[in-house]
């Protein structure tokens, strides 16, 4: 059962750190950026190994309050995203998630608040993403939209969900990794709401789940997105039910410069110049 006095004391972000410092700086000086982020309580969780790292995440000053957790031993990124939000889901009802490689854009936490109000009590509606890799008109800058999908880049849920989700958490990499098994296993046949134009960027081209950079400039970075152009100062968010959406295609020139290998694991389909054993 929803607490609607929990969500309004008590707004969350939480992170999820490990060893990418150059990133993390992009990232917090985003975050610092975001309207109405000195309202927010930051929880960061942050693997052992990298001094600066934990030193950017115990300076945040931007916030609320920050509360910076140090793993003592290396957790493993599905078992730090479950500490994370089991932290987060003990003082708020709506927590919104960010890995250190994800931008957000200055409206980014209007727009997160704003779906944790609408459809906190739509029952069809899974979690809430800020990232979109399309490159819409004008006219659809400031509303949304929803498919079947769950995105880890930049996502919100409320505790209600989450709790679904515990007992299924995939800790192991038994069902892939723990992004991959929210989306195939608990989603269900619900949806995620994401903003037409992306209110995210994500700038991760190295990583343990990226094999090359091409990689993750091809899949994962964004070109179009309301960090590059001038979004609509007071969006309503209303939603679009015709708007369609697809993942993301690479053209063959792209693929032919990534790993056979990877993009069989992944599901993308090959032209047949390239789909040969």
């Amino acid at each position: 059962m929803h607490n609607p006095n929990i969500m309004a004391a008590r707004r969350t972000i939480t992170m999820t750190l490990f060893n990418r410092p150059e990133y993390l700086r992009k990232v917090l000086g985003a975050l610092s950026r975001c309207i109405g982020i000195e309202r927010y309580h930051l929880i960061a969780c942050v693997e052992p190994g990298n001094a600066e790292v934990l030193d950017l995440a115990r300076g945040v000053g931007f916030t609320r309050s920050t509360r910076v957790v140090e793993n003592e031993k290396l957790l493993s990124c599905p078992v730090n995203v479950y500490q994370a939000l089991s932290l987060a889901f003990l003082e708020t009802d709506y927590n919104i998630h960010l890995e250190d490689d994800i931008l957000l854009a200055r409206d980014a936490l209007l727009y997160f608040e704003h779906c944790g109000r609408a459809f906190r009590d739509d029952a069809s509606v899974f979690t809430v993403t800020a990232y979109n890799n399309q490159k819409p008109p004008e006219p659809e800058w400031g509303r949304t939209a929803r498919r079947a999908w769950f995105t880890p880049w930049s996502w919100a849920t409320w505790r209600d969900r989450f709790e679904e989700m515990r007992p299924l958490w995939d800790f192991d990499y038994s069902h892939g990794n723990w992004d991959n098994n929210l989306n195939t296993r608990v989603r269900g046949e619900r949806v995620e709401i994401f903003p037409i134009l992306a209110r995210a960027q994500n700038i991760g081209v190295e990583g343990v789940h990226i094999p090359s950079a091409e990689w993750g400039r091809t899949f994962h970075y964004n070109e179009f997105w309301a960090g590059r152009v001038a979004a609509p100062r007071n969006p309503d968010w209303a939603e679009n039910p015709d708007w369609e959406w697809s993942p993301h295609q690479a053209d063959p020139e792209q693929l032919r410069k990534l790993p056979r290998e990877w993009l069989r694991a992944a599901g993308i389909p090959l032209p047949p110049e390239l789909d040969e054993d």
